[in-house]
């Protein structure tokens, strides 16, 4: 299986649970792409503007290549490109699994999933 980890990852404990989120099903012996692992080929000499278009358009590309996108949801710690990839997921039809770490999930991001789970609190029960 070929996995998309879509999640944000602007503290250290983000990293830290995507890291290790990626780890075990790398373990498991499945592909895993996650953004905060790619780095643009010369990015540092690019305009921002230019620099983010090669960011979205790997995304995309590493998105429809993929079996099942992984959302790990943060709440109030999550970010907004984790909710736009989960509607991307779900308007091409492509099956994503949220992973929410507390209460406070989208709810768009939530009703659209093909699974969820909550860390904190068991399993959401979609309906």
């Amino acid at each position: 299986m070929r996995y998309y980890l879509s999640s944000g990852f602007f503290t250290d404990e983000t990293r830290k649970q995507v890291s290790t989120v990626a780890q075990i099903f790398r373990d498991a012996g499945h592909e895993v792409y996650v953004p905060m692992e790619y780095f643009v080929p010369d990015g540092e000499n690019m305009a921002p503007d230019e620099w983010a278009r090669k960011v979205f358009e790997k995304d995309i590309e590493e998105l429809n290549k993929c079996d099942v996108i992984v959302v790990l949801d943060f709440g109030a710690n999550g970010d907004c490109g984790t909710s736009w990839e989960a509607g991307y997921a779900y308007a091409m039809g492509i099956p994503y699994i949220v992973y929410a770490y507390g209460s406070d999930i989208s709810l768009m991001v939530y009703c659209g999933a093909d699974s969820a789970k909550s860390i904190t609190r068991g399993e959401l029960k979609l309906v």
